[in-house]
């Protein structure tokens, strides 16, 4: 499974929603999420974040980009979410390997100006 990032901002109607009648989302999303295969992450959560750009932020774990993006675009079909975005996240020891790998392949790259085709 890998790590998501998702950020994203509610609309005027979410929110009096919200207000009107309120609850906790995440179980509502929860549904939503076993039927794309995500799961919250363990011992992190979905928060409320007081930020300019975005209302939450959840950490999330799914089996494949393929399902993040369209769990992400049915979000946006709702209605509720503006701007929503995602990313991938590397735990330390995951980030470790890329920087071993990325170690592998340094001084193979020459600029444009540098490089003479042998």
């Amino acid at each position: 499974m890998f790590r998501y990032v998702v950020l994203g901002k509610y609309t005027q109607d979410f929110l009096s929603g919200l207000i009107y009648n309120p609850q906790n989302r995440r179980k509502a999303a929860a549904a939503m999420m076993k039927k794309a295969g995500a799961e919250w992450g363990e011992g992190e959560s979905y928060l409320h974040i007081n930020h300019p750009s975005y209302d939450f932020v959840g950490v999330v774990y799914l089996k494949d980009e393929v399902s993040m993006k369209a769990s992400a675009d049915m979000m946006r079909a709702t209605g509720n979410f503006t701007d929503i975005t995602f990313f991938r996240a590397w735990a330390p020891e995951e980030y470790t390997e890329i920087s071993k790998r990325a170690s592998e392949l340094v001084g193979l790259y020459a600029a444009p100006s540098e490089y003479k085709e042998e």
